[in-house]
C-alpha cells in the first residue's frame, strides 16, 4: 500500500510541476512584436509634441504642420516615418528599424544612412494611444515628448 500511495503522490506532484511549467513558460499573445492589444506594431499619427529643460514643465510646441506626420511601425521591427502633406521642414520619407528594449518601457531606433542607434521611452502604450520620449542630448538637457493615436 505504501508503495501505491509513493507512486500516487509522485504522479500527482509531477503533473502539479508540469502544469505550473506551462502557466510560467508560455508567452503573452498580445506581444508588441504582433498580435493585437496594447501593440505598438502599426500606424501612429502625431496629435502633439511637447519640450522641457531638465525636469521642467512640458511646453506644447505642436505646429498644424506637425499633425499629419504618421509612423509605421511593422511586425518584422521595420520602420518607417512620413512627413504628411504639409511638412514643417524636410519632406523626405524616413526608413529604419525599432526594437523593444528594458522590459518593454525603450525602443530602441536605427535610421537608414545614419550610424548609431537612438533610444526613447516609451511612457504610454494603449490601444488608440502611444506616447515616446526621448533626450537631445545637449547641455541643457532638452526632452521631447510626442503624443500619437492610432490611425
Amino acid at each position: 500500500m505504501r508503495t501505491i500511495t509513493r507512486f500516487l503522490r509522485s504522479n500527482a506532484m509531477i503533473c502539479l510541476l508540469l502544469g505550473a511549467s506551462l502557466f510560467v513558460s508560455c508567452q503573452d499573445d498580445d506581444s508588441d512584436k504582433g498580435g493585437s492589444g496594447n501593440s505598438i506594431v502599426g500606424v501612429w499619427q502625431k496629435t502633439k509634441e511637447e519640450t522641457r529643460l531638465g525636469s521642467g514643465t512640458w511646453q506644447a510646441v505642436t505646429e498644424d504642420c506637425d499633425l499629419d506626420d504618421t509612423e509605421e511601425y511593422k511586425s518584422d521591427g521595420s520602420w518607417t516615418f512620413y512627413p504628411g502633406t504639409v511638412t514643417c521642414g524636410s519632406a523626405a520619407v524616413l526608413n529604419g528599424t525599432w526594437k523593444l528594449r528594458a522590459n518593454d518601457t525603450k525602443v530602441l531606433f536605427t535610421y537608414d544612412g545614419v550610424d548609431g542607434a537612438y533610444e526613447s521611452t516609451l511612457e504610454e502604450l494603449t490601444d488608440s494611444k502611444l506616447v515616446l520620449t526621448h533626450s537631445a542630448g545637449d547641455v541643457e538637457d532638452t526632452q521631447y515628448r510626442d503624443t500619437y493615436k492610432r490611425k
